[in-house]
């Protein structure tokens, strides 16, 4: 399945949250820990959010003006472990995994997945996921500027 997505690093929060607030947004506050492993610019991610475990593989990213796309597949799995003994069978280094923990605020929005993000050393980011033009809507909605979202993914403003 195909991602789309933006980032707008350094948000102002106090004012999203205030819009979220005024147009009766519900938000969810979920707390998640990634392990990462790369292979030829794909990331496998094993990744425990509030105690259930989620196997992602993300292909390679392309860039599509101020989105990124790339191909996603994601599923539940019970042993995080034996998922990780998979990856070095079938070739993926798994010597020096790269690990993060983030704080993220959740939301829906014009048919668009929004998530407040919070990792250590890094201003709050916002990250809008849908198709270009829910993504467009989400942003008019919100007050917020379409051409200053950018095609990046964590690895790229995160050093991890």
């Amino acid at each position: 399945m195909e991602e789309l997505e933006g980032k707008l690093v350094g948000v102002n929060v106090e004012n999203l949250m205030a819009k979220l607030m005024t147009l009766e947004i519900p938000v969810t506050e979920i707390l998640q820990e990634d392990t990462i492993f790369n292979k030829n610019g794909c990331t496998y991610r094993v990744r425990n959010e509030e105690g259930a475990f989620i196997l992602t593989y993300k292909g390679k990213l392309i860039k599509k003006g101020n989105l990124k796309s790339r191909n996603e597949i994601e599923f539940l799995i019970s042993d995080p472990k034996a998922v990780v003994e998979f990856f070095s069978v079938i070739g993926v280094d798994t010597s020096s995994p790269k690990t993060r923990t983030k704080k993220l605020l959740r939301f829906n929005i014009n048919g668009t997945k929004g998530e407040l993000v919070f990792i250590d050393t890094l201003p709050p980011t916002l990250e809008l996921e849908g198709d270009e033009d829910n993504i467009r809507s989400a942003c008019d909605t919100l007050n917020l500027d379409f051409s200053k979202l950018q095609p990046i993914s964590w690895s790229e403003v995160l050093p991890i």
